[in-house]
This record gives structure tokens, sequence and C-alpha cells, in this order.
């Protein structure tokens, strides 16, 4: 009888952010089916909330902001740790969750030729918006990527820009990101919940959820809360999230007069709260692969309004279930929005379609089973 695979999943630090949510998530339900699965992590992490770990789980002691990161761009200590610990657990294959991950994969493999394991990229977001100069260009493509015996692209597109920024030729895959639906979709928001946040009940709330980053642009986020408050100051703009630009967001809405028009939540380990009592979810990133929040307002049946960026066209039909929009032009994320909150019935068919979408094409046993049977693939090579 052919034994279950054994499955290391390789990640960065142990955070609580999309990609790592996802891979955690996975790695449960591999367990569950009785698969010998491990995760290991690069480097420590103090700054952010974590996610849980189990006896299996080993974080490396390492910092990705140590010297040898910038020059040679590899901690020699932590290359001869990890091929350590990947020998004694012996994995068939390998799941790469993107970013550093792929230089110390490559590397390991390098060096460490004995070591049998197959290796697959997972590509969570744009190749061409992360790696767009020349010299590293070029290293990556013809030395980090070709050491991948194969690539799961969390959206079609994704997948895409990465096989043509490095002329990957091995086995690919799309298979999207998945959440557990009715986690989400059974959540009953508490009698006042806006109220004791200082949102008023009868606002129109639109969210942000995300890290205060430059992709993510906070900044357009108040940029059209500023825009609609000029005529219609019923709108109340909700941002949930931590990192690095919350101050400068803080001040910007101070700046613009936006204070009591938009309420910085902070990070929220349970995010179903704040899209309960929110309208409509604006995606205003510049760069996403396959954004989790906007399955995750589906699967409450909130309606996304977003820029056109990464798979977000896999999820959102543009005035099918969603609105998408090209170049992330704040005039034309205010048009959308007035439309929907002047088309009630248009609004319940958006909310009702993108419900309908997650269920069939995101729900983790379906993603789980088509994981399985890729990872199945690389192990024995075909």
């Amino acid at each position: 009888m052919e034994r279950e695979p054994r499955i290391l999943f390789l990640d960065t630090r142990p955070i609580r952010r999309g990609a790592q949510v996802f891979v955690h998530e996975l790695k449960q339900r591999f367990s569950v089916e009785g698969v010998p699965v491990k995760r290991i992590f690069l480097y420590e992490e103090n700054n952010y909330v974590l996610l849980p770990l189990d006896e299996h789980d080993l974080v490396l002691s390492f910092r990705d902001n140590h010297f040898f990161e910038k020059f040679p761009t590899i901690q020699p200590k932590l290359v001869k740790i990890l091929a350590r610990e990947i020998k004694m657990f012996a994995p068939d294959v390998i799941l790469c969750n993107g970013s550093r991950t792929l230089k110390y994969a490559a590397v390991v493999k390098k060096c460490y030729p004995s070591i049998n394991s197959k290796w697959v990229y997972r590509v969570i977001d744009s190749a061409k918006y992360w790696n767009n100069r020349s010299l590293t260009q070029v290293y990556y493509k013809y030395f980090i990527i070709p050491a991948m015996d194969g690539a799961i692209g969390v959206s079609q597109k994704s997948l895409n820009e990465m096989i043509q920024h490095y002329g990957f030729l091995k086995p690919s895959v799309c298979i999207p990101r998945a959440i557990d639906v009715d986690y989400f979709a059974k959540y009953q928001l508490g009698v006042g919940a806006r109220q004791k946040i200082g949102i008023p009940s009868d606002a129109f709330v639109l969210l942000f959820l995300g890290n205060f980053t430059r992709q993510k642009r906070p900044d357009r986020f108040i940029e059209i809360i500023y825009g609609l408050q000029r005529e219609l100051p019923q709108f109340h703009g909700l941002m949930v999230g931590d990192g690095p630009l919350k101050k400068e967001s803080e001040e910007k809405v101070e700046k613009l007069g936006l204070i009591g028009k938009i309420t910085f939540a902070g990070y929220q380990q349970d995010v179903r709260p704040w899209i309960s009592m929110s309208d409509i979810l604006l995606l205003t990133s510049d760069t996403e692969g396959m954004p989790g929040v906007v399955l995750e307002a589906g699967a409450m049946k909130k309606s996304t309004i977003s820029n056109d960026i990464g798979g977000i066209k896999e999820i959102i039909s543009d005035q099918t279930n969603g609105f998408v929009v090209l170049n992330g032009e704040v005039n034309k994320f205010i048009s959308y929005i007035k439309i929907l909150t002047r088309n009630n019935e248009l609004k319940t068919n958006f909310e009702n379609g993108i419900f309908n979408s997650v269920r069939e094409r995101n729900n983790m046993e379906t993603i789980f089973v088509t994981y399985k049977k890729f990872l199945n693939q690389i192990r024995f090579g075909i």
C-alpha cells in the first residue's frame, strides 16, 4: 500500500497574515488525513501577532534584518540548520511559501544534494511587482527559481506572470486560496456593535482590512472617504489592521478633517465582527495574489469594490458580483460606491453572487483535494 507523502511547509515568520494563515489551515487539513506534516519558519518574530504552533513546528532563531541578508543575502548558519532539520524529517515534498523561502531552498538544494525532497514554489503575489530590478531578476531566473520542481499559483494571473518573468517550464497549477466558508457565513453580529466603537447605526460603512503598508494603499482608501464626505456625509470609513503606515494614515485623516468619519480599529485576530458591521469592502491595493479578505467578505455576503490587481478578476466578475476599478482611480471608486448605495437590488445581487462563488470555488475541501493531487504528482515526477 502506498504511504502518505511527508510534507514540510517552509515559511518566513509565524505571523497571522494571509499567506501564513492559509498554510496553517492547509497543514491542519493534511494532519486530519494522517499525513505527516511539519512547519519550519526561517525567522523569529516579536512585533506581530503570531500563529498558533504545535509540537511539530519549528521556528529557527534568526532575524530577517541580519546583515548577511543584505550581503551575501544568505545566512550560512541558517542554511546549515535548515538542511539538518530537513534531513531529520525527510519530507517527500517541501512547499515554499514564497518570499525568502525560495532563496534558502535553492541554496540548501545546491549545497546538500543528498536531500531528495521535491521543492514546490507557492506563488503568492506578483513576481513583476516584487522583483523588478534587472540584477535581482537574473539572480532569481537563473539560480533560485530553477531549483523548484513545481509551482502553485494562488491565482492564474500570478502564476502566468511568474512563468513569463522567469521562464519557468516545470509543472505548475493554479490552486486558489481557500477559507472555512461556514466559519464566516454563520457569524452573528452582536446588538449595538457599531455604537460601541463610535460609528452611527445609520452610517454606510466602507471597510479597509489589511496591513498598513505601501502596497495596500491605505492613503487611497482615505482619499476615497474624503471625496465622498464632501457631498455624502453619511459615509463612514472603518480601517482594520496595523503596520508601518498606520501613524502616517492617522495623521492624514487629521489633516483632511476626517476625525470622526474614519475609525481605526487596530489589528483584530477575529475579523468577522468588523466585516459584519460594514456595508462594502474596498480593496485599494497596488498588488495582490489572491486576496483572502475578498473571500472572507464574500462568505459574509459583503460585496467588494477592488482595484484591478492580481487575481481579483478570478474572484470578481466586474458588474456581476462586484466592481473592478482600473488603475486605482479614486473617482471611479467613488462612482461605484454611489451606484451601490442607490441601487439596493444590485447590491443584493452582488452579495449573493460573491457568496455563491466563494462557497463553490474557495472552500477548503475542494482546495485540499487539489493540493494533495498536485503534490503527489510532483512527488512521483508525473
